[in-house]
């Protein structure tokens, strides 16, 4: 009778008892919880769809860390729907990037709009008034090096005031949405981080479905809606 009066919780897909309730006792968790429910579970929306990959749901798979880069907080992008998270590295000469998703339309298996999103940032970073001199090498690959491509990049190389400095841009679509990588830091030798290793981490994250990425303990808390659509990236 007592089982009746109080039902076991209905628990994400290959989630134990045991392992749910820690999940909630952890600050943030509970609304990722709920994107497990509905991005994760069988009969439920497919971890590709565009239901499933907004930039609000792909920005709770990207992790804390990533070959040495921190994760900041996530923010609504200025000018344009979407989101964008900084990531920065430790020390001097210290490494940034920023990971901006946004909105996509039309087939996900076409490359074309991927190509076209890099061809943008890349235009976009040699036009910078703060990275006048910045050149791009014109290799053009696809990461991560082993298993499935999931993003096409470019490197690029120049002049920040007196620094010298590089650069790794990358453009991947994730179901409805794309992805945009940008990378800097000065140029040494060795360089302050790798960000082919950043990028490739990246996007394994956003490729990775929620349920997955909460059962490795890699998963973010999701962000609250934004108000998307009054602002850009940059």
């Amino acid at each position: 009778m007592l089982a009746d009066r109080h039902p076991a919780p209905v628990l994400p897909c290959g989630t134990t008892t045991r392992r749910a309730r820690a999940a909630l006792r952890r600050p943030g968790l509970a609304g990722l919880m709920l994107a497990v429910l509905l991005a994760g579970c069988a009969g439920g929306p497919d971890p590709e769809s565009p239901e499933a990959t907004t930039p609000v749901l792909l920005v709770a798979r990207l992790p804390a860390g990533v070959a040495a880069f921190e994760r900041g907080p996530a923010a609504p992008l200025t000018g344009r729907d979407g989101m964008e998270v900084p990531f920065n590295t430790r020390g001097v000469p210290a490494a940034a990037a920023i990971v901006q998703i946004v909105p996509a339309t039309g087939d996900p298996a076409d490359p074309a709009p991927a190509e076209a999103a890099l061809a943008g940032i890349v235009r976009e970073t040699m036009q910078s008034r703060t990275t006048r001199r910045v050149r791009d090498r014109g290799a053009r690959f696809t990461l991560p090096a082993e298993g499935p491509a999931r993003v096409i990049c470019a490197e690029t190389e120049g002049t920040l005031g007196r620094e010298r400095v590089e650069g790794l841009l990358c453009a991947g679509r994730f179901g409805g949405s794309m992805a945009l990588v940008r990378v800097t830091m000065p140029q040494r030798s060795p360089a302050p981080a790798d960000a082919r290793a950043f990028a490739s981490g990246i996007a394994v994250a956003l490729a990775t479905p929620p349920a997955r990425a909460l059962r490795a303990g890699t998963a973010q808390p999701p962000v609250g809606p934004p108000s998307l659509g009054t602002s850009g990236a940059r």
